[in-house]
């Protein structure tokens, strides 16, 4: 078990961990409003046809929809990932703790 300390700390490291993860995500949105900002403007400075200037827009923001879609997927699961191991060893070790076998060999 816990201390009230020790669970304390695991808040505060969840919490800093879960405001990382919403900074980013809005960070990279609001970077992916400003890219499509950026390339209309860069189709509009260029003077491009509307189907060739839709089309790669249309190129442009799926690249940029793709890549953030994958990076933030992989934060995600990455963290997912940790919480899933980190749940499993304490499960791991509180089994150990009361296991009978542990309790007589440890006995004085």
């Amino acid at each position: 078990m816990l201390s009230d300390r020790e669970s304390g700390l695991l808040a505060l490291a969840v919490r800093m961990v879960l405001a990382f993860v919403v900074n980013f995500t809005v960070g990279m949105a609001c970077a992916l409003v400003v890219f499509m900002y950026n390339v209309y403007s860069l189709i509009v400075l260029y003077q491009a046809t509307l189907l060739s200037g839709l089309l790669f827009f249309g190129v442009a923001v799926l690249g940029a929809v793709s890549l953030l879609g994958s990076y933030c997927l992989l934060l995600y699961g990455s963290i997912a990932g940790g919480a899933y191991f980190l749940v499993r060893q304490a499960a791991a070790v509180e089994g150990r703790r009361t296991h009978p076998r542990y309790l007589h060999a440890h006995r004085e």
